[in-house]
């Protein structure tokens, strides 16, 4: 039996002026993933990456919010962060 593991997620960074938050992705094993965005507990935004990826940015909205990052592949394996930024739009 074949054993995956899901892929990882890390925050990079966030910054407030340009209302970003930049993480890296590994562990895709060169398979399609979903990155999705959770703002304040609601859907936000959503991405697919099929490699892994040293900095992608998701976009922020403005003041401060808790922001919830899932990355989860075909197989069903999730990872998941989780953390409060400010954007200053």
């Amino acid at each position: 039996v074949a054993v995956s593991f899901p892929p990882k997620l890390s925050i990079i960074g966030a910054s407030a002026d340009q209302c970003e938050i930049r993480y890296s992705l590994v562990g895709t094993q060169n398979r399609k993933v979903t990155v999705e965005e959770f703002v304040d507990g609601m859907p936000a935004y959503k991405t697919e990456h099929s490699t892994d990826a040293q900095s992608a940015s998701l976009p922020m909205l403005n003041g401060k919010r808790r922001y919830r990052i899932l990355v989860e592949d075909a197989a069903g394996n999730r990872s998941e962060i989780s953390d409060t930024f400010h954007c200053n739009l």
